[in-house]
């Protein structure tokens, strides 16, 4: 009778089911975790593509060429105002016009915001610029006194709200008169 009592084959087996499941059960705890952190990371990079299609998207473009003017005392040979006209790229979302920020630099300084900057719309209207339109922008340059000079490399920084920093980067020529058209 001891000896019947004594075997314990059947709770070796049972010990053997218990364990098994405990191993299933920690790979299925295992594999729900490394799934959950794999969809967590496929949603940070979706919003990473998305947040780069929107600052691509937002950004606008130089449409024709960049035209310096000697407006203040003809004959001075310094340039006083910068005009150039932007739209928005191809298939692109709207700006808003009243929050980019225009920074303007050359040998004698550099001002991170430069106020003397207005717009006026040559297509379209209000403070949105959109598909088709675009807007004139005319800066003036002459900061306390000392105006842009010749043979004078300068930039000006278009920094709309969301997209890409245009840098307009143009060198004065060697005579200044009226009106020019500002090539590389």
């Amino acid at each position: 009778m001891y000896r019947l009592l004594k075997d314990e084959s059947g709770i070796t087996a049972l010990e053997t089911a218990i364990i098994l499941i405990a191993f299933v059960v920690v790979a299925a705890v295992f594999a729900f975790t490394i799934l959950q952190a794999g969809t967590f990371s496929t949603e940070r990079g979706r919003e990473a593509i998305y947040g780069g299609i929107e600052q691509v998207s937002a950004s606008m473009e130089i449409v024709g060429s960049v035209k310096a003017a000697e407006t203040d005392s003809p004959g001075n040979d310094t340039v006083d105002t910068l005009t150039f006209e932007l739209q928005t790229v191809t298939g692109g979302t709207g700006v808003d016009m009243g929050a980019v920020i225009y920074s303007y630099s050359d040998p004698a300084g550099y001002i991170s915001k430069l106020d003397s900057c207005t717009t006026s719309w040559l297509v379209g209207s209000g403070n949105m610029l959109e598909g088709d339109e675009m807007v004139e922008v005319v800066c003036d340059v002459e900061t306390d006194g000392a105006a842009l000079g010749v043979n004078t490399q300068f930039q000006l920084e278009v920094k709309p709200p969301t997209g890409a920093v245009i840098p307009i980067v143009r060198t004065t020529p060697a005579e200044v008169t009226g009106t020019m058209v500002l090539n590389y």
